[in-house]
């Protein structure tokens, strides 16, 4: 049953195995979607992802919350993403499944900056105690990345 068309403002829910969803993020920082594994499996909240529709293609293009939708494709979990606009095909963007996944710290300095306040976000969402221990068991510095 084809899904019905979402309108702008509207709130959906993506399971991303039957959805179609693509990112214009090539690359993805291991360690957050870690991270946000971590937090669906404790059940925790995390905000809604930003989408764009199109409706010729009958697909959503994740416009922020990338890192969040490959975690949700990982645990097969339920992603809640905001339906901002209705839009053309676009091109450059890839499938979730084809984003590689990278450690933080990379050789290119803008994109470890990106991945640590992602993380840093990321972990804002985990009770402290797991987010101390996810810091621990991936050898993360908790004062770089915990605020508490």
């Amino acid at each position: 049953m084809a899904r019905k068309i979402p309108k702008v403002g509207e709130v959906v829910y993506l399971n991303l195995n039957r959805d179609r969803a693509l990112s214009s993020h090539r690359f993805l920082c291991s360690q957050l979607v870690k991270s946000m594994r971590e937090g669906i499996n404790r059940g925790c909240d995390f905000p809604s992802a930003s989408l764009w529709y199109s409706v010729s293609e009958n697909l959503f293009y994740i416009n922020e919350g990338t890192h969040r939708a490959r975690a949700h494709l990982f645990e097969n979990a339920l992603l809640a993403g905001k339906v901002e606009v209705i839009v053309s095909p676009k091109r450059g963007f890839v499938s979730l499944e084809r984003a590689s996944l990278i450690d933080i710290d990379v050789g290119n300095l803008y994109l470890a900056a990106y991945n640590k306040r992602r993380l840093e976000e990321s972990l804002s969402h985990l009770p402290l105690d797991v987010s101390r221990r996810f810091c621990k068991e991936n050898n993360l510095d908790p004062s770089r990345y915990l605020s508490q």
